[in-house]
């Protein structure tokens, strides 16, 4: 899925140069350096997951029983279900928020006001934790 995501994102940017009319004298040195800076934010947000994701794993004990694990994966589970079910502007900044974004990063990242990201943002998350306490998972960090 994310290697879709990559290719849509250079065949936008491609489509937004080619849209906005820009002269550029060397075709493949710009398409090559289009394509090394989608890769490399790719790899950024991947990078930022991952923070994420371990972030998220410190807090709980990890244990190597199958029980345990199998309660891990219905909470993230239950936690991408509920991020999924949000309409779509709160889902979008949530899942930035969650990516390791601020807010002034979301607003800027989306063209938004702060005042705007901020507001999904605490609607979204709120969203979030009501479906969750909706589930059996009531966690208070």
């Amino acid at each position: 899925m994310e290697l879709d995501d990559l290719s849509q994102e250079i065949q936008i940017k491609i489509w937004d140069i080619l849209k906005s009319e820009k002269k550029v004298k060397h075709h493949s040195s710009y398409i090559k350096k289009v394509v090394y800076s989608s890769v490399i934010d790719m790899i950024r947000k991947v990078d930022r997951e991952k923070e994420v994701l371990s972030q998220y794993g410190n807090r709980y004990k990890e244990d190597t029983s199958t029980p345990d694990r199998t309660k891990h994966e219905e909470i993230r589970q239950l936690i991408a279900s509920a991020v999924g079910s949000l309409i779509e502007p709160r889902r979008n900044v949530v899942k930035l928020h969650l990516l390791g974004m601020a807010a002034d990063e979301i607003a800027s990242f989306l063209k938004w006001s702060p005042n705007k990201v901020r507001n999904l943002l605490y609607r979204g998350l709120a969203d979030v934790k009501e479906i969750l306490k909706e589930n059996g998972v009531d966690y208070e960090a």
